[in-house]
Order: C-alpha cells, then structure tokens, then sequence
C-alpha cells in the first residue's frame, strides 16, 4: 500500500566546493534525477559550506557564521537548501539547528554578520538529495525507472 507523500516544491541547490567541481557527475545525475521527478531547483551565490570538521574545531562561531550566511541567501527566497554533499549538508543542517536553538549564538553570529549587512532567522531547513526523494511518491519514482 502507498503512503501518498507531498508534492516537490523548489528548492535552492547547494552543490557546494566537492560536487561540483571533483565528482560533477553527482551534479549531472541529481539535476536529470530532480528534473524527471518534478522537482525545481535554482542556485545561488553560496560560498564553501564551510567544512564541518576544521574551522568548526579552531572558531566555531566563525562557523556557524559562514554557515549562516548561506542559509540566509536561502532564507531570502523562502526556500529550503537541498545538499548533493554530506559534509555541507551536516554544516548546514547543525548550524541552522544550532542558530535556530541557542538565542545566544544566534545573536553572536548575527552581530558579526552586521557587516554584510545580514541577519539569520531560522525560516528555512536543510534537506539531504536522499530526504528530497523521499518525500516523492513511490509510484512516481517506479514509474521512471
């Protein structure tokens, strides 16, 4: 018996520095796996994730502004991020948690992304290419293959 799961709605792309540039045949797939699904995909102008293990270690909450600072181009279009990359889409998915869970890093983070004139609300989430494929009918997946 199928379970009827939500329809696709768009989501920013977040190939991040390794997919798109090291292993770019994840990028073709997922983009051909996305279009054939319905699912719409736009870009934006993301930097490095940053990765979840050094900087994180060294200053985290130059992490977690970085990490915001991504999910805020996001934020500005209302859309959730889909990640192709494991490690970006831990460093967005924690940071977001983490900003969206403790007032005091979020108002950290916030103060040192006055600069650029940004501020993180915690309106979106971050989704692995494997969650977005789940949350598609079955049937719809069967049906393409």
């Amino acid at each position: 018996m199928s379970k009827t799961k939500t329809e696709p709605k768009e989501y920013k792309m977040f190939e991040g520095c390794v997919i798109g540039n090291r292993i770019p045949f994840i990028e073709a797939s997922a983009r051909k796996v996305f279009d054939i699904l319905g699912i719409k995909t736009s870009e934006g102008p993301f930097a490095c994730c940053p990765d979840p293990t050094g900087l994180k270690q060294v200053d985290h909450s130059s992490w977690l502004a970085l990490g915001a600072r991504n999910l805020i181009i996001a934020e500005d279009e209302k859309k959730d991020i889909v990640s192709l990359c494991n490690g970006c889409f831990q460093t967005l998915k924690v940071a977001n948690h983490e900003l969206k869970h403790d007032e005091h890093e979020k108002e950290k983070v916030n103060k040192i992304l006055e600069s650029v004139d940004k501020e993180f609300k915690g309106t979106i989430d971050v989704h692995h290419f494997v969650e977005v494929l789940h949350a598609v009918d079955h049937n719809k997946i069967k049906e393409n293959v």
